[in-house]
């Protein structure tokens, strides 16, 4: 630690705070003693000045790998002098693409092979490749607003590089999901523990291809910084890339789910949009593998008795409608028939005893005609409740078919003569 130049002879040496060193020079700034100000010590920086070199690493295609591995540091220098090819990036998207097919090859084994594995085979690297399709304009268009002068090719390469990174993890990976799918036994909560294993696979290999982005950034603003003296703000760029790319990403892949197949379910290419998002579909699956939330069967049973509850009572209620709709046809002949013969007093009757028959008659045409749209009425709820009876039992017959569970609105074997017994013991 340097001795502060301005202490006085026979006093003891002024010393900085630690972590912290004295401003010499012509321009440093003094304090009312006369003492230069202290100042942080500069930051480390752990880039490099010079490219890494490796002579046991060739430049063929076959390189790719090591070169993305192990010399990193060298092509981030490549991308920041501009001296990636176009070839040299599309080499490394399709060591990419082969990664992403093995591992969406081994995720789609799981369930009815093989047309489950060809599908996530095709699917995986559609997630990457279309989302960083979607991404490069736009990220490229926030870096040259945000001033960080890069070149397209740049962007490009160095977001080829992150994929390439994460799709070598990918398929370093492939082992550990096989052997998952080898030794986790069939059971309840088999589908949510695998599951949840590629999702956590998936995402720390998403973290090492944003660890190779944020450094690459690092290269990118450390050119800038030494073109114009001025540093950008790599950090918020940073921030906004990775930000844009885990969201597109994360809603790709539930878009061209399914990449397993659950259990019991027919084989789908892609999934028709359902009430939930990626999100509570991975916090489901814990509340399934923890118990605290019911598994897809129990769930199934569990709406088996709420449809055969409400199925009842719609039942009861049709039956009810009817039994109204009974009376109000009873009750219309009947009052038609007295306003005819009211019709028929009237003719031979005096002009008083007219005029008492007249008011009987309006109250029984009065009658008849409410009856008649009460009639209408009960005749509409009672074709409604038909239809919703049929539309339970086609979702009753579903479930049923589904998930091979037994009819929860008839029992096998009828007690006290009711042959229509709700099973409540489902």
């Amino acid at each position: 630690m340097a001795d502060n130049p301005n202490d006085r002879p026979g006093q003891a040496p002024h010393q900085p705070p630690p972590g912290q060193m004295w401003q010499q020079g012509p321009h440093a700034q003094q304090d009312p003693y006369g003492r230069a100000q202290f100042t942080s010590k500069p930051e480390k920086d752990d880039i490099p000045d010079e490219p890494p070199v490796d002579e046991k690493i060739g430049e063929g295609f076959f390189s790719i790998i090591p070169r993305v591995l192990r010399l990193r540091d060298a092509l981030y220098f490549d991308i920041k002098d501009d001296r990636a090819s176009y070839k040299f990036i599309a080499q490394m998207a399709l060591v990419a693409l082969v990664c992403f097919m093995i591992y969406g090859f081994v995720m789609g084994t799981y369930n009815h092979f093989p047309r489950q594995s060809i599908s996530s085979m095709v699917k995986l690297p559609l997630v990457f490749m279309i989302s960083l399709a979607v991404l490069l304009p736009t990220l490229y268009l926030i870096g040259i607003l945000l001033n960080l002068r890069v070149y397209f090719r740049q962007m490009l390469g160095l977001f080829v590089m992150s994929v390439c990174a994460t799709s070598l993890v990918l398929v370093c990976m492939a082992p550990i999901t096989g052997f998952c799918l080898i030794t986790i036994s069939r059971g309840a909560s088999r589908y949510n523990l695998l599951m949840l294993v590629n999702i956590v696979i998936l995402g720390l290999s998403g973290l090492v291809g944003l660890a190779y982005l944020a450094r690459g950034s690092k290269f990118l603003a450390r050119k800038r910084e030494k073109e114009s003296g001025v540093r950008p703000k790599s950090r918020f760029v940073l921030f906004l890339w990775m930000l844009a790319y885990a969201l597109v990403g994360i809603q790709l892949a539930w878009a061209l789910r399914p990449y397993m197949g659950r259990d019991r379910l027919d084989f789908q290419i892609i999934r028709p949009a359902g009430q939930r998002d990626f999100y509570s579909s991975v916090v489901l699956n814990i509340g399934e593998l923890t118990g605290a939330t019911p598994l897809p069967r129990e769930r199934a049973r569990r709406q088996l008795a709420s449809l055969a509850l409400e199925y009842h009572g719609v039942l009861q209620e049709k039956e009810d409608t009817l039994k109204q709709m009974d009376t109000l046809s009873g009750a219309m002949p009947l009052q038609r028939q007295k306003i005819d013969e009211i019709t028929e007093k009237m003719e031979t009757t005096d002009e008083d005893a007219k005029a008492i028959l007249e008011v009987k008659k309006r109250n029984l045409e009065w009658k008849l005609h409410r009856n008649e749209g009460n009639l209408r009425e009960t005749r509409e709820r009672a074709d409604a409740l038909i239809t919703r009876l049929r539309e339970i039992e086609v979702e009753i017959r579903r479930l049923r078919d589904e998930w091979n569970l037994p009819n929860p609105l008839y029992s096998d074997t009828p007690q006290g003569g009711n042959e229509n017994r709700t099973r409540y013991d489902d």
